[in-house]
């Protein structure tokens, strides 16, 4: 693999669906099929969040009281290099 290439990897996590409210400051999550990062809490029942997809990531304030799915563990399954595609 050369630098700039792209390759896949393969994860296993462990999931729970609680309330955004219940996760901390640095905490990864999904929610609506994205996969996204606690940044700060925000007075009012908030959280500022942001996604970890992509070039360009997108932020936003959703309520603390929002389901989404924590991930609690993960593990990897190993990397698909591209002479293996």
């Amino acid at each position: 693999m050369k630098i700039g290439d792209t390759e896949i990897l393969k994860y296993e996590f462990t999931v729970r669906r609680i309330k955004l409210g219940r996760i901390n400051s640095g905490a990864v999550f999904l929610y609506g099929k994205r996969l996204w990062i606690v940044l700060n809490p925000i007075p009012g029942s908030k959280k500022f969040v942001r996604t970890l997809e992509g070039p360009v990531h997108k932020t936003r304030i959703m309520k603390s009281g929002t389901s989404v799915y924590y991930l609690e563990s993960g593990k990897s399954k190993g990397m698909i290099l591209n002479e293996d595609r």
